[in-house]
């Protein structure tokens, strides 16, 4: 009587599972037990609990034989389920993947001209900008985004491949580049075909007892060997944390042009650097936060004489003034100086150290940050500097601060009057609190040649007085009269914001027989607080007359301060 059926499932998993009917066992009590009921009898009350407990019993019989059969079934069904799951996040992930391939397939980007894509890869491998903190994050220790794009299509490979300065840009940081990443190192220098290289070096040096040390002496036996004998081709070296023990005679930089040092706190033996003096035509010098150091002050006057540009960092103004020093030829200089020491301990090391004339610098760029002096009266460090420099060809300067700084603006007129550089200052760069509304007014009255002028955020000199005096007028005396470009950027709330299309309006239409010149550049940075027909009317006069740009500095959809408290008023 009792039939079998049986199911196969065939999948990822297989199983086989019965459904029984039951033994007959059971089947001969039950029907002997329907029989009964079939008949017509009653039973009596004293046969009523043993009918009850056969057929309790047939029950549980009958239970006990299917519970165990479900049960495993139930498992069959739960591995099935899982399965089913697992080839249901494949099937989406494939269908991702096609979507994409599909979007790929008919992206714009596959139509753009050779010309265009090689636009884009020079931005995309030519935009690492190698600060310290991008070093440090280098994945897998070495920028490969050339690499990557190379590997993308074979239309693209052959771009990258007819593309040498691409592969110009090397960033390593050996601290943490391993050893599948070093063959690229070779790739990138075959491939560059003798263009220039820029490259970056980042290393911590780490105690020489560790097996730290160990592997860095063997990542630098794998890379050195290959970066050594192309230092002829390098145009530009910076070095990030490093130790450059490892550097001593090797590389011949003959034709270098920009050398970075940063955070070099560990170096000061001068034969450190003793491999610099074979970069003949250096022209450019970084350093930051390297002031503990000072071997590279000990190289040969003519490392020294060819240097144009110098960059400083994080640098107290005495230890800036040391550096300086040595590099009396140069032309531009871009400065950031702090100051950690009280009035008194500064002015004896400031005592120390000799007045500095720059007789060829003809750019200058500070930037201050002061320092936790823990409560002594402190200087500000632009007006420490001033105090010992004198610069007679200055045509440009730039001064920026914070709003902590203080400000000597006597110190600023005496340092422009001992170094005669009023008629012939032509640019002026304003970011913080450099001066007062009268101080600049007076300043700017001496600038007669004058060409372009900045006035950043955090200057409280921006003021109606001051947009009146740039104003023309033909029967007064006239105000910067050489000036051609003009920014702006107004962080505070303006009472008669529409001088400034009254002042830029006087500008630009000069007549003919004024000897004034016409502005030609105007840059704004505002507020909402600036009213639209404001604005309008200035993107009027630029569309006729003026190039430049108009920025807004908040956000409309955040809260602004400025622009809030104007709405108070």
């Amino acid at each position: 009587m009792g039939q079998k059926y049986s199911v196969v499932l065939r999948s990822t998993c297989q199983h086989e599972f019965q459904v029984s009917a039951g033994p007959g066992s059971t089947r001969c009590r039950s029907n002997s037990v329907m029989l009964r009921v079939r008949e017509k009898y009653v039973p009596v009350a004293s046969e009523r609990d043993a009918l009850l407990s056969s057929i309790a019993d047939i029950e549980r019989e009958i239970l006990n034989d299917v519970l165990p059969e479900i049960t495993r079934l139930e498992d069959v069904m739960a591995v099935v389920m899982a399965s089913l799951v697992t080839q249901n996040k494949r099937k989406e992930a494939l269908e991702h993947q096609i979507a994409a391939q599909k979007s790929l397939l008919f992206s714009p980007i596959r139509i753009l001209p050779a010309e265009i894509l090689s636009l884009i890869f020079v931005y995309a491998c030519c935009s690492f900008e190698g600060k310290p903190e991008d070093m440090q994050t280098l994945r897998r220790g070495m920028d490969r985004d050339t690499l990557n794009i190379s590997r993308t299509c074979i239309f693209w490979r052959n771009i990258c491949l007819s593309m040498p300065t691409l592969w110009t840009s090397i960033s390593i940081n050996l601290d943490t580049i391993d050893r599948a990443a070093c063959p690229a190192l070779p790739i990138y220098l075959a491939r560059s075909d003798k263009e220039h290289l820029y490259v970056n070096i980042q290393h911590t040096p780490p105690p020489s007892d560790s097996t730290e040390f160990r592997d860095f002496n063997k990542i630098c036996s794998m890379v050195l060997p290959l970066l050594v004998p192309q230092g002829f081709r390098f145009h530009a070296l910076k070095f990030f944390g490093s130790d450059l023990f490892y550097l001593e005679d090797r590389f011949h930089l003959y034709n270098l042009v920009t050398l970075g040092l940063y955070d070099l706190e560990r170096i000061r033996r001068h034969y450190d650097f003793a491999w610099l003096n074979s970069a003949d035509n250096l022209r450019t010098v970084e350093l930051v936060h390297y002031a503990s150091s000072n071997g590279i002050q000990c190289l040969k006057d003519k490392f020294y004489n060819n240097v144009n540009e110098l960059t400083i960092r994080e640098h107290s103004p005495v230890d800036a003034l040391w550096t300086i020093s040595k590099f009396r030829c140069i032309t531009d200089l871009d400065l950031e100086i702090e100051d950690g020491h009280c009035s008194s301990l500064r002015s004896r090391l400031l005592n120390r150290v000799a007045d500095l004339v720059l007789p060829k610098l003809d750019s200058l760029d500070i930037t201050s940050r002061p320092a936790d002096t823990y409560g002594c009266s402190s200087e500000d460090p632009i007006t420490q500097f001033l105090h010992k420099i004198t610069a007679p060809c200055l045509t440009s300067i730039g001064l920026f601060c914070s709003d902590d700084n203080t400000w000597s603006h006597a110190d600023f007129v005496d340092f422009m009057t001992r170094s005669g550089i009023r008629p012939r200052l032509l640019q002026l760069q304003l970011r913080g609190p450099a001066f007062g509304e009268h101080e600049l007014i007076d300043t700017l009255t001496t600038l007669t040649g004058l060409i372009n002028l900045e006035i950043w955020p955090n200057s409280s000199s921006l003021t109606e007085n001051l947009l009146s005096r740039l104003s023309f007028r033909p029967q007064e005396t006239a105000f910067l009269p050489s000036l051609k470009g003009l920014s702006l950027s107004i962080d505070h709330v303006l009472s008669h914001p529409e001088m400034i299309v009254e002042t830029i309006a006087s500008r630009v239409r000069i007549p003919s027989t004024s000897s004034i010149k016409r502005l030609r550049i105007f840059d704004l940075e505002y507020h909402s607080c600036i009213n639209d027909d404001v604005l309008s009317q200035v993107r009027e006069l630029q569309s006729e007359m003026l190039s430049g740009d108009i920025k807004k500095l908040c956000d409309p959809r955040s809260s602004c301060c400025i622009c809030e408290g104007a709405q108070d008023d």
